[in-house]
């Protein structure tokens, strides 16, 4: 995982599998600097993103809920089609907006 940080913002580059073994190495540090610097937007970027299971889904929920307890927005951004399939299953894009980065912006 890469983090990128400007002014109201910071990006939480993922790639691989959001799994149980994957979402354990990463969930405490995101849960402690999202307390810390309180972003106003927190942006998951799941481009390079394979697969994700319940485990992953939950994160992405305790995110939202984390980020929309101190007025925080969190956004799902370059979400691939197979995990786009069970975010919209789930109901996860009722709740949490998507970004779709034009072809021009690498992070």
């Amino acid at each position: 995982m890469k983090i990128v940080r400007d002014k109201n913002a910071v990006s939480y580059i993922l790639s691989g599998e959001l799994d149980n073994y994957h979402i354990q190495q990463i969930k405490e540090l995101c849960k402690y600097d999202i307390d810390l610097t309180k972003p106003q937007i927190v942006r998951l970027h799941m481009k390079n993103v394979t697969f994700v299971d319940s485990t992953g889904l939950g994160f992405v929920l305790a995110r939202y809920k984390q980020v929309n307890a101190y007025g925080g927005e969190l956004r799902l951004v370059d979400v691939p089609d197979n995990v786009r399939k069970i975010f919209k299953l789930s109901g996860v894009f009722s709740i949490i907006k998507q970004e779709q980065l034009s072809k021009g912006n690498v992070l």
